[in-house]
Order: C-alpha cells, then structure tokens, then sequence
C-alpha cells in the first residue's frame, strides 16, 4: 500500500481541490498537499487521495473550454492521463523518467478513441538534466501551442530536482525557472498545483523559481 490516510486525510484532500478551483480562477500556484496526479477516478494512488487538477480541468471542459495539462512532476502522472485518455478536448503532456514508478509513460501511448494523438509522453532517462528536460520543453512546446487551449494546467512536481534522491533526474532551479517563463510568455491562462516533490530544503526553492 503506497497511500497512508489518517481520520482527517478526507477533508484535507477535499479543500485541495477548492484550492486548486481558485488557482485556477486566480491564475496562481496552489502549494497543497496531498498531491493528486496519480489518482484515479475510483481509486487512490502513489501517495494520491483526489486528482485535484482533473477535476479542475474536467469543470472547464463542461463549460467547452480547451485544457492543456503539462506536468514536469519527475512521475508520470498516470491517473491523470488515464481520465482524458479518450478525449481531444485536453492535451495531457508529461515528462517523466522512465522506467520508474507507475510503470507507464512510454512514447507510444498516445490515447485512444478520440483522445488518439491527446496524450503526449516524454520519457527520461535517469541522470537527465537541465539541457536535456530543457530541450524536451522546448521540442514540444510547439504542439501545446497548435492545440491552442483556453487554460493551461501545470502539474508542478519538484522531484526531478538534482537533490531528489526518490529519481536519477537532476534538475535544478534554474530550468524550473525558464520552464515557468516559457509558459507565461505563450499562454494567457496558466496556474499551477503541487504534486511531487520530497526534499523538504530545495523544493521550495524550486517552487518559488519556478
């Protein structure tokens, strides 16, 4: 079992979500806890009780808006790309370090159905660092600015730090910095929610920069 609740792990789960619905009308960053990337819809996951930015992104795409879900987090976040899996109305983009947890993440799962050609994995391998995440923004970004969405919803996981000792990835603060800057300057509607991230010293250097 990866997931350890406690008797009030409901209720904080639930606020994340109303946390992450004002970042998202706010256009901000929701520092939060427990992360939400690896849940899914009928199941907790990967330390995961609700996957806050699905829910967020689903309430957009019943008002017909267009979301982009870019999500750095060092792991696939397999719930999330599960929900929007058969849909082409959320563009699910991930770099991540393969193979490690969950497992999945290759190139070749690309979605299905409707939502074939939707899902966009960038697989890594361990030791990557700022040129070589850098480069795999910058060779993609093109695609999430031809998908043209109304809102950009960034999974903004820190483990790839270069000081994460839970993956091989070593990112420093300097990409998450540029990563951010790139962001703002193509898109007029980004926010951001917490996912991974367990170095309790540089994580939130990272978030900051970024």
């Amino acid at each position: 079992m990866d997931t350890m609740t406690s008797p009030h792990s409901f209720l904080v789960a639930s606020a994340g979500v109303g946390f992450a619905m004002r970042a998202m009308e706010e256009k901000s960053f929701a520092i939060m806890r427990p992360p939400g990337h690896h849940a899914y819809p009928d199941k907790a996951s990967g330390f995961c009780l609700f996957n806050a930015i699905a829910v967020v992104a689903q309430s957009l795409v019943n008002e017909g808006k267009k979301v982009l879900i870019f999500d750095f987090d060092g792991h696939l976040g397999d719930g999330t790309e599960a929900i929007f899996y058969n849909t082409d109305q959320v563009l699910f983009w991930s770099l991540h370090q393969y193979p490690a947890f969950p497992g999945n993440g290759y190139i070749d799962e690309i979605g299905i159905g409707k939502g074939k050609g939707y899902s966009i994995n960038v697989p890594l391998p361990a030791g990557s660092g700022d040129d070589i995440f850098l480069k795999a923004v910058q060779e993609f970004m093109p695609i999430a600015e031809q998908f043209k969405p109304d809102v950009v919803a960034v999974s903004a996981g820190f483990d790839a730090h270069l000081y994460d000792l839970l993956l091989g990835l070593r990112v420093t603060g300097s990409t998450y910095y540029k990563i951010g800057a790139m962001l703002k300057e193509r898109f007029e509607h980004v926010f951001a929610l917490l996912e991974g991230g367990y170095n309790l010293e540089y994580m939130p250097k990272a978030s900051i920069t970024s």
